[in-house]
């Protein structure tokens, strides 16, 4: 059940935690509205298996960093130095494509 834990999870807390799978990245962030579209804005840690993560706490007001509906993608660098900004439903897509 990867849609449990990958993706955008919205916690009681107001947090919000993204994780995706892309292990020839070299660079991964959430960009969208909320940050200005600034992928320094909101970058991710990846593991030793190339999953990528980040967890964005409640703003000050108590709301989520990202609003319920907001404009958001997925920033990765790739190894030859691209930079792919994609919807949150293509993005594995482009990690396998990547990878293989």
């Amino acid at each position: 059940m990867s849609y449990k834990e990958y993706g955008l999870q919205a916690h009681e807390d107001n947090s919000i935690t993204y994780r995706e799978w892309a292990p020839e990245a070299t660079a991964v962030s959430i960009v969208g509205d909320f940050n200005q579209w600034n992928p320094l804005s909101h970058p991710c840690e990846v593991d030793s298996f190339g999953t990528w993560s980040a967890t964005f706490k409640a703003g000050e007001d108590g709301k989520p960093q990202i609003p319920h509906g907001g404009r958001v993608k997925v920033w990765l660098k790739t190894k030859d130095g691209r930079a792919i900004s994609l919807s949150l439903s293509l993005s594995l897509s482009l990690s396998l494509y990547i990878y293989i």
